[in-house]
């Protein structure tokens, strides 16, 4: 399985044009032998003077044989570092996994954590790091998370229920696109449904908006609470939340709409975002000579 993928990402290398550095080439161990660990992680520092990062362009082959190895991948969220940097990971052997990995968590910089987070699904033994996904869910760095949450199969093979509702509710909190969360309809559960109703209601509460995307979480799930929440958002005046509410209602899960639905939410959070990067609100309570 290693191995297997290892030539998977050697091939979407090669289809990307890019190629392993001679060094890292001769640095990595041969079957059978084991990583000089220095040299493992100037290896991973150095990927980033082999240019910019660029991303990725996949044909439908190469998306294939990378999601025979990675359930959820998505070259949204890969560039050309994170995959060199993931045909590292494949080489490490079992006995090194947790030495080699580890280390670069607690003093890697950002950009070499999120490229953990992403290539961890491809190593060995990946199912053995489940400590080290639940550690890094804690992060309030949002592209760490992202790394951790999106598009990673990890979580949802990995973690316990308190976990795992942990990294929904975070999302939810951070705004995130849950349809990107890998196998988010397999580990709905009532709990957690009415975790996310309570949720909803204190953002009412306090006249905030709330994720229409939360209310997959709730359906088919028979519970006064759920059935009160959704005739609320039935009722808002936001014609996303009021459509969620109405797929929520729905006897048959739909995973195309709730995709549809997720997409349209994030492209409209991406508008707002850049409006208020481009003409922000006045600071109205400011001092004048600030103005």
């Amino acid at each position: 399985m290693a191995n297997d993928a290892k030539r998977a990402v050697e091939a979407l290398l090669r289809h990307q044009g890019l190629d392993v550095s001679a060094s890292a080439l001769d640095a990595a161990p041969s079957p059978g032998e084991s990583w000089d660990p220095l040299q493992f992680w100037m290896q991973f520092a150095d990927v980033r003077r082999q240019g910019p990062a660029a991303p990725l362009f996949l044909s439908r082959v190469d998306f294939g044989a990378m999601a025979t190895h990675y359930p959820g991948f998505s070259p949204r969220y890969w560039d050309s570092h994170v995959l060199r940097r993931a045909w590292l990971m494949t080489t490490i052997p079992e006995h090194q996994t947790l030495e080699l990995i580890r280390p670069l968590i607690d003093y890697g910089d950002l950009r070499e954590q999120q490229a953990v987070y992403r290539g961890l699904p491809l190593v060995v033994n990946a199912d053995a790091f489940g400590s080290l996904v639940a550690l890094g869910v804690r992060t309030n760095i949002l592209d760490v998370f992202q790394a951790i949450a999106l598009g990673n199969p990890l979580p949802a093979r990995l973690l316990d229920a308190p976990a795992w509702a942990q990294v929904v509710l975070k999302a939810i909190f951070m705004d995130q696109p849950l349809y990107r969360i890998h196998q988010l309809d397999a580990r709905r559960s009532p709990e957690l449904a009415l975790t996310a109703v309570d949720f909803a209601s204190e953002r009412w509460a306090a006249g905030r908006h709330v994720h229409p995307e939360l209310w997959r979480l709730v359906q088919g799930i028979d519970h006064p609470d759920v059935r009160a929440a959704l005739r609320r958002a039935a009722e808002d005046e936001d014609p996303l939340t009021a459509r969620a509410a109405a797929l929520a209602t729905r006897e048959a899960l739909d995973p195309t709409a709730w995709r549809e639905l997720g997409e349209t939410y994030e492209i409209t959070r991406a508008s707002i975002d850049a409006r208020q990067v481009l003409y922000p609100a006045p600071l109205n309570n400011a001092p004048k000579e600030a103005l």
